[in-house]
């Protein structure tokens, strides 16, 4: 349904339950209902032009199969993220913000679940007053290539460290968040340092109070060098070590070897010795015995002559 419609969101919306798609074009007033959570079939849901109060319904985490999400610009008497967008696996695209700043409302956090939406590539929650800190969930989101966050109020917290882990990050939008502390080296795993020319996608210095400048392509590149010569040393110590403790090891088998001949070599000549010792003492006794008999028959015949007949 991409026809021109103003006005207020009319109740029969929610009967079509075979809608895919709720496009750009409508200009659409009131609240958007818990209804809407009918509507499973939605793959798009695009509101752009309209200007929808209340909240932003939980029902929104329904709709499993939406790939695009688009709720920009709406007056919400309540800016809060409901957690259940967590739950759009799928989602590709989500653009929640420039948030009717006319009125003095609430303020939220960025809800953590929004962590969950891996397939996601474009991120928009600028300009809608989110406070807090950047949530270190979003590093879970590795397909991501743009996020917008300026605009918020994150006074006094960091960068995370984890938002490096975006590799495929190529636009970063970061201005007038009252931020503060150094910039994370991590950041020189996102691509979008290395190869862009243009670094006019990354916005981050302004309103903000970081301590240092974003690390350069050539700062990067640099760091990668030391860190490939550590790697390098480290290897070529490991490969010493191994080398090392491979000799020790071909030195003491040597030595084992050696030993067990020489024992076995001392054993057979200790054998022989014992043997030709066993064997001589074994002939004495034989020559002595072979003597004494002689010596017993002379006597006897001796007796046997000296006789009377």
């Amino acid at each position: 349904w991409t026809g021109p419609i103003t006005g207020t969101i009319p109740q029969e919306l929610y009967t079509l339950t075979n809608l895919e798609e709720l496009g750009q074009s409508m200009e659409l007033t009131g609240t958007l209902s818990t209804e809407i959570g009918l509507l499973t079939r939605l793959t798009s849901l695009e509101l752009y032009r309209s200007n929808l109060s209340g909240q932003m319904p939980s029902e929104l985490g329904a709709l499993v199969q939406l790939t695009t999400l688009g709720l920009r610009g709406q007056a919400w008497t309540s800016g809060s993220i409901p957690t259940e967008l967590g739950l759009l696996t799928v989602l590709v695209n989500l653009d929640v913000s420039d948030r009717d700043m006319t009125a003095t409302l609430p303020r939220h956090p960025i809800p953590a679940e929004l962590g969950s939406l891996t397939a996601l590539t474009y991120l928009r929650l600028s300009n809608s007053r989110f406070t807090g800190s950047i949530p270190s969930q979003l590093g879970r989101l590795r397909n991501l290539a743009f996020l917008y966050l300026e605009g918020n109020d994150f006074e006094g917290t960091k960068i995370p460290t984890e938002v490096g882990r975006l590799t495929e990050l190529y636009c970063l939008g970061l201005t007038d968040n009252s931020l503060d502390g150094r910039i994370p080296k991590e950041l020189c795993n996102v691509q979008g340092i290395r190869k862009a020319e243009d670094e006019s996608c990354f916005y981050y210095s302004d309103g903000n109070d970081f301590k240092g400048d974003w690390p350069t392509a050539a700062e990067c590149s640099s760091d990668d060098s030391s860190n490939a010569t550590s790697n390098a040393d480290a290897r070529d110590l490991g490969g010493r070590g191994r080398s090392s403790r491979s000799d020790d090891v071909t030195q003491e088998l040597a030595i084992f070897i050696v030993c067990t001949v020489f024992a076995s070599f001392s054993c057979a000549a200790l054998c022989v010795v014992f043997a030709i010792v066993r064997g001589r003492a074994v002939a004495d006794a034989v020559r002595r015995r072979s003597s004494a008999m002689s010596s017993s028959g002379k006597a006897l015949v001796e007796v046997k002559s000296v006789s009377p007949a």
